[in-house]
Formats: structure tokens, sequence, C-alpha cells
């Protein structure tokens, strides 16, 4: 990362056990990369359902999930995520859902 980026990106690696030629090979491990996906306000939906997928594949534990998509907002997404923990707190991820759907979707 070059001195003075904000960028603030999460990297997890995980196995995978994939099966290549089960007559011949049997199996073997690949490493995959998943990066958490950033979200500036736009396309709520599609956000949540990249951060659905992640979680899916990624075990974090409940209580950290709004931390980690917290420092994944930037610009005006940031800037409400601020404001709405001020005013009531940091949420549950279900609740989190909503307030960025109730905010940031297109109905």
């Amino acid at each position: 990362m070059e001195k003075g980026s904000s960028s603030r990106v999460t990297t997890h690696h995980f196995n995978v056990n994939e099966t290549a030629n089960q007559s011949n090979s049997g199996s073997y491990n690949t490493l995959h990369r998943m990066e958490f996906p950033l979200f500036n306000g736009e396309d709520a939906r599609a956000w949540i359902r990249r951060c659905t997928k992640y979680f899916q594949m990624i075990p974090i534990p409940e209580d950290q999930k709004v931390p980690l998509a917290s420092i994944h907002m930037e610009g005006r997404a940031e800037l409400w995520y601020q404001g709405h923990v001020e005013k009531r707190g940091e949420p549950p991820w279900s609740e989190l859902i909503v307030a960025v759907l109730e905010r940031f979707a297109d109905f």
C-alpha cells in the first residue's frame, strides 16, 4: 500500500479441497483468496449479496461482521455509518442490512 493511501482491504486465505481426476490423482488443495467488498453507497443490494457470500465462505463470528463491514465503507457510506452509530449504537448485522437498504437502495 502506498504511503498516504486510505484503502482498507481485508483478505482472507482459505483452503478448498478440489477433486481433480478421481480415477488417478485423488484430490489436491488450492489456496483461494477473497477480498471483503468495499461499499461507497452505490449498489447496496449487490454489496449485501457479496458480503453474504463472503460470510458463507469465511466463518466470521456474528459479533465481528459489522465491524468488518464498517471498515470497508468509504465516502458517503462511511459518513452515514458513523452518524448511524452515533445515534443508535452499533447494530447487529441483520439490522445493518435493513438500515443500509433503507438509506442506499433504489426501490
